[in-house]
């Protein structure tokens, strides 16, 4: 088990926060990289790849994630799976990115209080159909939990990312601004 995590404010405060945490583990974690780093090195907290990888995932808002949540979770992903996932992070959202400003733009607050990331690597062409399976399986089961949408940067399309309102409002703005459809977009708010 991994526990990323980041804190906007000072070492002294952050550290009075980290006790606890580190108590639950007993007294000496295996690892423990928590330490201050600048803006700049936010992205290497969950030390993932910088390269591409051939990954299949889902990636979901939750609207809570109580007991039954853990236990659908847990017996979804079936610990000891051949075909398993080598992604399952459930990361707590909170604080500012729930804090509605509309500085914020499109994207906006997240109401939502927890992401959830599940995926495996498709090392060979074999893998892809058990991956997915397991996928489709992790989804199910966390279907009480779902919001129906995603944070944009872990979106697959527009749809899933932004409410429809907001969708609708940059569609309109895309017409209006690009109406030849010179600017693209991975994640197109309209199709021209």
């Amino acid at each position: 088990m991994v526990v990323d995590l980041t804190y906007l404010g000072t070492a002294t405060h952050a550290e009075a926060h980290l006790g606890p945490l580190r108590n639950l583990v007993g007294p000496a974690p295996k690892i423990d990289t928590v330490r201050p780093v600048p803006l700049a090195a936010v992205g290497e907290i969950a030390a993932e790849p910088d390269d591409p990888l051939p990954l299949l995932h889902d990636t979901t808002l939750l609207t809570g994630f109580d007991s039954g949540a853990i236990a659908a979770l847990t017996d979804a992903v079936r610990v000891g799976d051949p075909s398993g996932l080598a992604v399952t992070e459930l990361r707590r959202l909170g604080g500012a990115l729930a804090q509605p400003d509309e500085a914020h733009g499109a994207a906006g607050h997240v109401d939502e209080p927890y992401l959830l990331i599940y995926g495996g690597v498709v090392a060979t062409p074999e893998m892809a159909d058990p991956i997915a399976r397991l996928i489709a399986r992790v989804s199910a089961a966390m279907g009480p939990y779902r919001a129906g949408r995603t944070v944009p940067n872990f979106a697959s399309d527009a749809e899933s990312a932004y409410p429809p309102g907001v969708l609708a409002r940059l569609a309109a703005i895309k017409r209006q601004r690009d109406p030849k459809g010179v600017i693209r977009s991975n994640r197109p708010v309209s199709r021209l």
